[in-house]
């Protein structure tokens, strides 16, 4: 299945990324707190029913070339039942990401 075609190496590009982090620090934004539903921002990519990662993707690549902290949030872990929970506790463990439950 094909989403569509983007060129990700607009994501590193300077005229793009500068002006994020000015904007960040003119709102006088210490850190970036990115929000997913599900899991889906934490996935591998090769899961059986994984849909829907393009936009998290894109999210986290042109968030991540930023210099600012980033904290990702995950909202209803499995809710929309595109991870099973076996693959979001080995993303997890894998990507050594630290959890914490409210």
């Amino acid at each position: 299945m094909r989403f569509m075609d983007f060129d990700f190496s607009l994501l590193g590009d300077p005229n793009i990324i500068r002006p994020l982090t000015n904007f960040f620090y003119f709102i006088r934004k210490k850190k970036i707190l990115l929000i997913g539903a599900g899991g889906d921002i934490i996935a591998r990519g090769g899961e059986k029913r994984l849909i829907s990662p393009l936009a998290d993707a894109i999210t986290l690549l042109a968030t991540a070339q930023l210099s600012i902290p980033i904290a990702i949030g995950i909202f209803g872990l499995n809710c929309d039942g595109e991870l099973s929970l076996t693959e979001l506790k080995e993303c997890l463990i894998n990507k050594k990401i630290r959890v914490c439950y409210i």
